[in-house]
């Protein structure tokens, strides 16, 4: 039995079937043959080619969002039983999980900066169409409503933090020195600290003063929130990039090109200033460089049941690494070991080894660390903030292991 693969004749019978449309009249039979295993060959072709796999209907599953991109710096409440950070929306996670979820934002602008004093988050917005900046205030207390507390002119307000119960705000002045004193440091009530200084980058209160960083200017102490009583502290590079406490009244600061510095303040009582005619109760410097080191804003003091460490976020000159470093502080006296360690490398670090830090967070520039475990345990929960990667966690994965991996 004679067996015809139409697939593969189906050009040939049907160039046929034109030749013999010429021919037709002496056999009318033939014709119709042809005719009808042409159109047979055309069909299956068709058929064959458009054929078309059903779609999935299955529902993705559902995915939990996360912050994602550049975030800001992290702010604590209660302790550290709620965490806040901005992406320009606003997110919190709360212990004993610390899940991330997205909550209600003042407006429909950006959030660009966030700080929180007493049991009062502060938030700096941007307008999205006129540049205008407001300063807004929700009450722990209250039913989580926002209050706007501040009008302001187009990128007047840059950066907000708090101390002793004090809001500080670093706003433009509207000047364009190329010296970069484009900023005031005003408090909350509209109390003038500093004229005509740098972006401010940092406050912290200690032995009844206030300690302010500024990116160009240095740091600043003061008794009372004023600018009577402001002075600078002599510091070799002042492109300040944070302030951190220490324990035994200490504070730790970097700059951008490299400097830590380690500030001594002596104890007085509330009110009183240092004496500067005799150079006694004067807080003092000790510093250390890095050439090979530039520092990011991811400063913060962490603490386990091994040792004290101070975390600073990294971008190097010549190899280009990133991440963060650690440095060695006593916790009993508050004193830095200048010497800047991969973490992982000694066996008082805040990683399970360096192999997995360096495969993961170390490979992200970083704006913001926070400690949010207790410093009892072998290695706290950690997060940080980067610079375009999201958040990252370090906790325990699907093992049982604690890494550093991304939220997501």
């Amino acid at each position: 039995m004679l067996q015809i693969n139409y697939f593969n004749m189906c050009s040939g019978v049907f160039y046929a079937y034109l030749r013999s449309i010429s021919n037709i009249l002496h056999n009318f039979k033939i014709k119709k043959i042809f005719f009808f295993t042409a159109i047979t060959c055309l069909m299956l072709s068709c058929s064959q080619e458009a054929e078309v796999s059903e779609p999935d209907l299955k529902e993705p599953a559902f995915k939990k969002l996360k912050p994602t991109g550049a975030l800001t710096k992290f702010v604590s409440r209660a302790g550290y039983a709620e965490l806040y950070v901005s992406n320009g929306d606003l997110w919190m996670a709360a212990a004993p999980d610390y899940e991330w979820n997205k909550i209600t934002k003042p407006s429909d602008g950006t959030i660009s900066d966030i700080a929180i004093s007493g049991d009062s988050l502060y938030a700096i917005v941007i307008n999205n169409k006129t540049g205008e900046t407001t300063i807004w205030c929700s009450d722990r207390s209250g039913d989580g409503s926002w209050d706007r507390v501040k009008n302001g002119t187009k990128e007047q307000y840059r950066a907000i933090f708090s101390a002793n119960g004090v809001l500080f705000i670093s706003e433009w002045n509207g000047n364009y020195y190329f010296n970069d004193k484009n900023y005031n440091i005003i408090t909350l009530s509209g109390n003038f600290v500093k004229y005509n200084t740098s972006l401010l980058t940092g406050v912290v209160w200690m032995n009844s003063n206030y300690f302010f960083a500024t990116q160009g200017d240095g740091i600043y102490y003061s008794p009372m929130p004023n600018k009577s009583t402001t002075r600078s502290l002599p510091v070799t590079n002042k492109n300040i990039l944070g302030l951190v406490k220490l324990p035994a009244s200490k504070i730790a600061a970097v700059s951008k090109k490299g400097y830590i510095y380690q500030i001594n303040v002596p104890a007085l009582v509330h009110g009183q200033e240092f004496d500067h005619q005799t150079n006694v109760s004067i807080p003092t410097i000790t510093e250390s460089k890095d050439f090979q080191i530039s520092f990011t804003k991811a400063l913060a003091y962490y603490q386990n049941s091994d040792a004290g460490l101070l975390i600073v976020g990294i971008k190097s000159n010549f190899t280009k690494e990133v991440g963060y470093r650690e440095l060695f502080v006593n916790y009993n006296t508050g004193n830095i070991t200048f010497e800047l360690r991969y973490p992982g490398e000694l066996s008082y670090t805040s990683v399970s080894d360096r192999e997995t830090y360096t495969a993961s967070i170390g490979e992200k520039k970083l704006n913001a660390v926070i400690q949010a475990g207790p410093n009892t345990e072998r290695l706290p929960l950690m997060f940080a903030s980067t610079q375009k990667d999201g958040l990252w966690s370090f906790r325990s994965n699907s093992e049982g292991r604690k890494i550093w991996k991304a939220e997501n």
